[in-house]
């Protein structure tokens, strides 16, 4: 489910999302997922029916251990590995949090590790080991599952603490939604959230994961197979250093965020956050721009999630 950043860790079954950036934004405003607005569709004609209403919906948070040299490698450098775990440990349990509230009948944690290592955020989750195989294996076991008890699924990972939970409860409330699948674009080209009306594994299986179309291999496949498809707001999932320092600003106050100003990042780190074009010269600039960071972070949130979400950086192209 991830996008032409992700890394080895990703691959392994980590999180949900990433790709080449953009430069619209989608906005949590435009999506209705009780079926107010109209998904695009190829003919009404050739559309199938809408999804039996009242269905039970489960959860799915697909995420993997947070040890040290196995999450979130791509915080190293700047970070250690140890504070990237720490990073990883602290983004799932927002993830965790952030819905533990939402009204789903059934909240999954797919986890790649021991049980030992599972967190406690996820305390009234299934524990279901991640399948063998590579990341389109394992969510489509975890969805084949979901489909032989009958559930419609929304299914996330763990690289987006920074989602609205809000707009999960609605897809967990909804008796019947517009649409037969949601897709959630990520930034980098991949996918942050995939919610079916109906849970196939055959849908995502055999879809290449770990590219900057990602997104659209995925989003051709649910339109191949007759859905009709909604997208979601365009998320920024944490691969690098400049994705945690944006995330982080967005949630200041969250365990990620506190997570990241108790990281010790050398002097310079800046650089590939500022973007190695605009990086002044001096090794202190970039400590000095993660500071400021850090000093954002910490502030009182004045905004709403809806407004966090419009101040996204832009939508691939085939999320526009």
């Amino acid at each position: 489910m991830s996008g032409g950043k992700a890394g080895a860790d990703r691959a392994a079954g980590a999180g949900v999302g990433t790709g080449s950036r953009g430069a619209a934004s989608r906005t949590a405003r435009s999506v209705d997922v009780r079926g107010e607005a109209q998904p695009e569709r190829s003919s009404p004609s050739s559309a199938p029916p809408p999804a039996a209403p009242s269905l039970p919906t489960a959860l799915v948070v697909l995420a993997k251990a947070c040890r040290p040299g196995r999450v979130k490698t791509r915080l190293h450098p700047p970070l250690s590995l140890d504070d990237a775990a720490l990073v990883a440990a602290a983004s799932l349990d927002d993830t965790l949090a952030a819905l533990s509230w939402a009204r789903f009948d059934r909240r999954i944690l797919c986890f790649d590790g021991v049980p030992a290592e599972a967190p406690a955020a996820a305390a009234g989750f299934e524990l279901v080991p991640q399948a063998a195989g590579g990341l389109d294996d394992r969510i489509g076991a975890v969805l084949d599952l979901c489909g032989s008890r009958g559930e419609r699924v929304v299914l996330v990972g763990m690289d987006t603490p920074q989602l609205d939970p809000a707009l999960l409860d609605g897809l967990a409330r909804a008796r019947s939604w517009p649409v037969d699948a949601w897709l959630g674009p990520a930034e980098d080209g991949g996918f942050w959230l995939l919610a079916l009306a109906r849970a196939d594994g055959d849908l995502v299986r055999g879809v290449e994961m770990s590219r900057d179309d990602t997104g659209e291999r995925q989003l051709a496949r649910l339109r191949a197979a007759g859905l009709r498809v909604g997208l979601l707001p365009t998320l920024r999932d944490i691969d690098g250093i400049a994705d945690l320092m944006h995330v982080s600003e967005l949630i200041p106050g969250s365990a990620t965020a506190r997570a990241f100003a108790r990281t010790r990042v050398p002097a310079g780190a800046g650089a590939e956050a500022a973007g190695a074009d605009d990086a002044p010269d001096g090794a202190g600039a970039g400590a000095a721009s993660i500071a400021g960071d850090r000093r954002a972070a910490g502030r009182d949130d004045r905004r709403s999630r809806d407004d966090r979400a419009r101040s996204h950086a832009g939508s691939p192209s085939w999320a526009r």
